[in-house]
């Protein structure tokens, strides 16, 4: 049995802007992204047998598209509440989503795990991984850039 690395890279701000300062222009290019997701993730799920394909998803979802697919088209706890829920989302519902991303930010920064690196014009490169076995590493920082790495908003906050 071989071993493979498995690891997250992100690039982000060591300060991520306030939540509370995007204007209506920002919200709304979110709303869309959003609403993008949505429709497709509501087709995928309601027909997994749809001409949809990975790329017409989130890069960060392929993985999660291969799961869904094999699981009979359903995306059940593999992603956030936001892209499935019904209704049209509300500037406060986005604004939650962007708290829980930037608290996944801070979470993935402080963890023992992760390898951060600050750089003088106040960017940080954050890495966490380690040699697998057919299994998934395990440990604060590696989840959190996992989950952070599948988030369709992460780039709003300038997370790359």
């Amino acid at each position: 049995m071989s071993a493979n690395m498995i690891g997250y890279i992100l690039v982000g701000p060591q300060r991520l802007r306030e939540v509370a300062s995007f204007n209506t222009y920002e919200l709304e290019a979110m709303r869309q992204a959003v609403e993008r997701v949505r429709t497709n993730v509501l087709e995928f799920e309601q027909n997994p047998e749809s001409e949809l394909t990975e790329d017409d998803f989130p890069d960060e979802w392929h993985n999660l598209v291969e799961d869904a697919s094999e699981c009979e088209g359903s995306f059940a706890g593999l992603i956030p509440d936001l892209f499935r829920q019904a209704s049209e989302p509300t500037d406060q519902d986005i604004r939650d989503e962007l708290d829980r991303v930037a608290d996944l930010w801070h979470s993935a920064r402080m963890a023992p795990d992760t390898m951060t690196r600050s750089f003088n014009d106040g960017t940080d490169i954050l890495a966490a991984g380690d040699m697998s076995y057919g299994d998934e590493p395990i440990g604060p920082g590696y989840e959190a850039m996992r989950s952070l790495d599948q988030h369709p908003l992460m780039s709003f906050l300038g997370i790359r």
